[in-house]
């Protein structure tokens, strides 16, 4: 997990910003504050003998502050030291004061996002908002079929097809009185985060009225907010599943709204409304992918996390099979690792993409290209460069056209000599493939008068 930057992250740290963190912590964290490079250096022994005192906490000593540039910092107290201490508890403080204040900053103390500080509650408040003034701000055009009651989400993924690892877009939009489309940040993301966000824009857009509906035509979604009207708890259903994070939002949403959530089938010709919402908000969802860099960001609701939860610091919050996720990463890495330190070991582009044949091929044509492939990525196809490497060529130059690098991709694709072979083994295949259809025709047509 450290080669590959993952973490185990609290995902609920506000006691930093409280201030009800010990100083012992503080100074472990940061190895003596070293790594902070704050002067002079705080051991055990200080905080030792200001713990006689009663200084435990770091509220004991202060609290945070916004300075000018937008940081924020640590604020001593005034002095608080009385004349019965003791010389090492006066110098222990003398220490706190040069090491901490203005110089000890929240950054330091977070592991991740500065904003997991800020109590969940609050961070649920503040993100419900910012979904309102995005929608406000918006210059998307209200939903043109509804009737002042429906809502419809939809999510949209380019490319359609990518993977895990793979670079993509993923936008969830919402249209009603009102239309929204977010998109969502980092790279383990999936068309299903984007029909959560869809339903949690819808949820929030229709201001918790009552005699509303939010259509969408995620089923699973639909049954899973259906179950959870009923009296079996849900709880340990969403501990280990994919996106948990955003179904707690959506639940809690629908726990304050009387809304309704109707499941209605995707890329549908009728003519009902259900069907002419879901195509609009489908057609909002899709368009805006090309406006991709104007679009704002959806938030991370990092306040329904579990309350550890894997970080990284390239794909961001792991909510997935944590597992086949970390497969996933070693396996990029160690074909990265490979296509680097083996040479062409690892290239494929000079393989045959097509399907083989279903029946049994070893004693056709086509096996003599698998084995020719097969050396070519095991690093054992013997062309001048690759001898080279080894120090058993002195020179690299083809052997056969005498011209440039005798490299796998110039023997293939550039090589005259080469090429010659390629079209007499084309005309032979041609020929006899050519005489067996003529003898195969002669022989039912004998047959069959």
């Amino acid at each position: 997990m450290k080669d590959l930057k993952i973490s185990l992250t609290r995902v609920d740290q506000s006691c930093i910003i409280t201030g009800d963190v010990s100083l012992s912590h503080i100074v472990r964290m940061h190895g003596n504050l070293r790594e902070s490079q704050l002067t002079p250096v705080v051991n055990g022994t200080t905080l030792r003998s200001l713990r006689i005192k009663g200084v435990r906490k770091l509220k004991d000593i202060g609290h945070w502050i916004v300075n000018n540039d937008g940081g924020i910092i640590l604020e001593m107290r005034p002095s608080i030291v009385r004349v019965s201490w003791s010389t090492a508890a006066q110098n222990g403080w003398m220490k706190l004061m040069d090491s901490f204040h203005h110089k000890l900053k929240l950054h330091d103390l977070v592991a991740s996002d500065i904003s997991l500080t800020i109590p969940r509650e609050l961070r649920q408040t503040l993100s419900e908002h910012s979904v309102l003034s995005f929608a406000t701000a918006s210059s998307l055009e209200s939903s043109k079929h509804t009737d002042g009651r429906t809502w419809a989400s939809d999510s949209s993924m380019l490319p359609a097809t990518a993977n895990l690892l793979d670079e993509k877009s993923v936008v969830g939009a919402a249209t009603g009185l009102k239309t929204l489309a977010l998109k969502l940040p980092g790279r383990n993301i999936s068309i299903l985060h984007g029909e959560l966000v869809g339903l949690i824009i819808g949820l929030i857009l229709s201001g918790h009225k009552s005699s509303q509906y939010l259509l969408s035509d995620h089923l699973n979604s639909v049954r899973l907010i259906d179950d959870s009207q009923t009296g079996v708890s849900q709880i340990a259903r969403m501990c280990y599943m994919n996106s948990r994070s955003y179904y707690r939002w959506i639940l809690d949403l629908i726990s304050r709204s009387d809304i309704l959530v109707r499941y209605t089938p995707g890329h549908s010709n009728d003519e009902s409304l259900d069907s002419k919402m879901n195509n609009e908000a489908d057609l909002h969802a899709s368009s805006s992918q090309k406006h991709l860099k104007s679009l704002p960001i959806a938030p991370v609701p990092t306040f329904t996390m579990n309350e550890f939860t894997f970080h990284s610091e390239i794909d961001g919050w792991i909510e997935c099979n944590v597992p086949r996720y970390i497969d996933a990463r070693l396996s990029a890495a160690s074909v990265g690792t490979l296509r680097i330190s083996h040479g062409t070991r690892m290239s494929t582009w000079a393989h045959d993409q097509s399907s083989p044949p279903d029946y049994p091929y070893l004693r056709a044509t086509s096996a003599y290209s698998i084995a020719i492939q097969l050396y070519a990525r095991s690093g054992q196809l013997p062309t001048a460069d690759l001898l080279k490497t080894r120090k058993q060529l002195v020179d690299d130059t083809c052997r056969l056209c005498c011209g440039s690098c005798e490299s796998v991709h110039h023997l293939f694709i550039y090589c005259p000599f080469y090429g010659l072979w390629q079209d007499e083994a084309a005309a032979a295949v041609l020929k006899g493939t050519s005489w067996t259809s003529w003898r195969l025709m002669a022989l039912f047509g004998t047959i069959f008068y």
